[in-house]
């Protein structure tokens, strides 16, 4: 996961590597749509997502040992 920042702070992206997943793993998986978070691209296995950042913070992984990584 990683923070990515164009200059003008209108967005706070986010990726994860997905490939190897089945579809319906990939599909609960990118389910954001309840959240503001849109999916920006998919490449190489990995989806990059944004979400605006007036409205919070931005967070896929909850859990102490995924943030770490």
């Amino acid at each position: 996961m990683h923070f990515y920042n164009r200059g003008t702070g209108a967005f706070v992206y986010r990726n994860k590597f997905i490939s190897g997943m089945s579809p319906n793993e990939k599909r609960i998986t990118l389910n954001f749509t309840d959240s503001g978070i849109s999916i920006a691209n998919e490449l190489g296995g990995w989806v990059y997502m944004k979400k605006a950042a007036a409205e919070g913070p931005f967070e896929i992984y909850t859990d102490t040992k995924s943030k770490i990584a």
